[in-house]
């Protein structure tokens, strides 16, 4: 059977934009990302050993399809919080046990800084 190029050429991209899973290439590039959030497609795609177009068509698609998404982490003691704390706990029904044994005798939660 002969196919024309668009044919064949649509039957080898849409297996990549259909999937809803990631490869090793995907978590190479959320790997660099992780370390350096800045860090420039060419600069991905040297590493990896791809092109830039398949870097910029697979970060696309993992923002797309939720893998990955491109936020600010700000520094809050550098924006003026005195306080910076985490609350780690199961879900709502351990709140009362999570505060009791993150807080002082006053009820106030302790620094990170303090434990």
């Amino acid at each position: 059977m002969i196919t024309s190029p668009n044919i064949q050429m649509r039957q080898r991209i849409q297996p990549f934009y259909s999937r809803k899973s990631i490869d090793s290439i995907d978590c190479r590039i959320i790997e660099l990302l992780q370390k350096d959030g800045r860090v420039s497609n060419i600069e991905i795609a040297k590493s990896i050993g791809i092109s830039e177009a398949t870097v910029s068509t697979r970060l696309q698609r993992l923002i797309q399809e939720k893998y990955i998404q491109i936020v600010a982490v700000s520094n809050p003691r550098k924006l003026g919080f005195k306080v910076v704390g985490t609350i780690h706990g199961g879900g709502p029904q351990n709140l009362d046990s999570v505060l009791s044994s993150d807080s002082d005798p006053n009820g106030r939660i302790r620094d990170e800084q303090e434990t």
